[in-house]
């Protein structure tokens, strides 16, 4: 059975038995093949002069490579933890992959966006063996900006224990590429605002099971989340006084299981501040919002300094 996020869309493919057509679809296979390497080519040429950026803490070379999107949410994330920015984003342990010993299978541009991507194992040094890392898929994402590309972001799809996929992508068979997740969407996001650096750093939990939902403290959105949970540093974070928490939510299709069934919607809602508490951080639980029926939007202050 394939792994959640390869369903491909099979596409009909006709053969026509004639010498002419089966060389005129080599001919545009050759042309296709020469065009995905040379955008591989252009793309990888920008995610390693990126990649030189971070190692060399050079600043000006990062914003000429990365996407002013990137550059904004990187930003947001660490001004909201109380961190000063851009010397934190460097002082990252995690380093970016090394594009040396991993097999490109495809590039593909739709519209103002791109993705290149790689099999092998690709190790942000997050071990100290690199024979720890298993074999993934490394998607490396662009958007194209008035001045060209620049790269944007990263996925890493493991491939532990997924033995036949991984089989298949040694053999050649890149039917996985139809997925949706391999798709460049072919619009860029909209690039968001800068958040307020904030009194108190938080944190959220959201899971938002058959909703989309957006948080919104102190009016300044944060990332919308459907079908999904997780811990998310608060952007903007809190004041030490009243904060207005508005949480806005809209019924969608909750996901389907392998077995076919769809799981009963669910909202539920945490709100931390974090606190310095001798040399360590602890996270104090200000409020929580888990109803046993969505009505509507949800509005409330709470004291960031926990009065």
């Amino acid at each position: 059975m394939r792994p959640p996020f390869l369903r491909p869309r099979r596409l009909a493919i006709l053969f026509l038995a004639t010498s002419f057509v089966i060389f005129a679809m080599d001919e545009g296979k050759a042309e296709e093949s020469q065009a995905n390497d040379t955008l591989g080519k252009e793309l990888e040429t920008i995610y390693l002069a990126w990649k030189d950026s971070i190692e060399t803490g050079n600043v000006e070379k990062w914003v000429a490579n990365s996407t002013r999107f990137s550059r904004r949410s990187i930003r947001n994330a660490i001004v909201s933890r109380k961190m000063d920015f851009p010397e934190a984003f460097f002082e990252n342990p995690i380093r970016p992959p090394s594009l040396i010993g991993l097999k490109f299978i495809h590039a593909l541009a739709v519209g103002e966006t791109a993705q290149a991507v790689y099999f092998g194992r690709a190790d942000f040094q997050l071990s100290d063996s690199s024979a720890d890392v298993p074999n993934s898929l490394l998607v490396l994402r662009f958007l194209k900006e008035t001045d060209g590309w620049k790269f944007d972001s990263t996925q890493l799809l493991s491939l532990a224990g997924m033995t036949d996929l991984e089989a298949k992508i040694r053999a050649g068979d890149y039917a996985f590429l139809d997925d949706d997740l391999f798709i460049p969407p072919g619009q860029g996001p909209e690039i968001p605002e800068l958040c307020p650096i904030p009194e108190v750093a938080g944190h959220f939990d959201l899971v938002s099971i058959g909703y989309e939902t957006t948080v919104y403290v102190n009016d300044f959105a944060q990332p919308s989340i459907a079908n999904n949970g997780g811990s998310h540093i608060l952007l903007g974070g809190l004041k030490r006084g009243f904060n207005k928490i508005v949480i806005r939510s809209k019924e969608v299709p909750p996901p389907v299981a392998e077995d076919g069934t769809r799981p009963e919607s669910l909202l539920e809602f945490n709100i931390y501040a974090i606190r310095d508490s001798g040399g360590t951080q602890k996270s104090e639980r200000l409020f929580r919002y888990a109803p046993d029926k969505v009505t509507g939007n949800f509005m409330m202050q709470i004291r960031g300094d926990g009065g």
